[in-house]
């Protein structure tokens, strides 16, 4: 069996692979920290997670404590589409793991959570998302989320160029060990 961990990097894996995974991964760290600080600041306003929501105990201080700004979600949004520019040409069939891996953060990092943060972060001036409260529209956070087809497109590529060899190295070690 091919051992997946992604700490261990052996010599032989190309210096550009290694700079667009890591420029990759200081955007997905980036939106970790978003989550954490959002998280944070709805626990000490009283579980109010969204302008929509009650408080649900004794709050320390009104929501929102930190806003969080749409640029910083942009910004770090901009991040895994350079990154997968830059390590998807020197992708071997050994790092498919880690492109299914890239492909899934995309998704969660960088699609959902940017709509997520639209919704509790609104901007007046936004698409409005609910009924009961027509004066708020969807925040700017969600432009972080029409990057990423580009991203998903780049990586799904050569997930699909490299996955018929991972496969089949898989299969052949297998057949080896048994």
């Amino acid at each position: 069996m091919i051992p997946f961990n992604p700490l261990a990097v052996p010599s032989d894996v190309p210096r550009r692979y290694l700079v667009g995974r890591g420029i990759f991964m200081a955007g997905a760290f980036g939106m970790l920290i978003v989550v954490l600080v959002w998280f944070g600041t709805a626990m000490l306003a009283g579980g109010q997670f969204g302008p929509t929501d009650d408080v649900k105990w004794d709050a320390v201080a009104p929501w929102p404590i930190v806003s969080i700004p749409a640029w910083v979600v942009i910004s770090l949004c901009v991040l895994p589409v350079v990154g997968a520019a830059i390590l998807a040409g020197p992708v071997t069939w050994v790092q498919a793991p880690e492109l299914l891996f890239l492909l899934f953060a995309t998704v969660i990092f960088f699609i959902l959570l940017p709509v997520g943060m639209s919704r509790m972060y609104p901007d007046p001036g936004g698409a409005p998302f609910d009924d009961a409260y027509p004066q708020l529209g969807l925040g700017q956070h969600w432009w972080g989320a029409v990057l990423q087809p580009v991203t998903l497109i780049i990586l799904g590529i050569r997930f699909a160029m490299v996955a018929p060899r991972y496969n089949a190295e898989h299969r052949r070690l297998q057949k080896g060990a048994s």
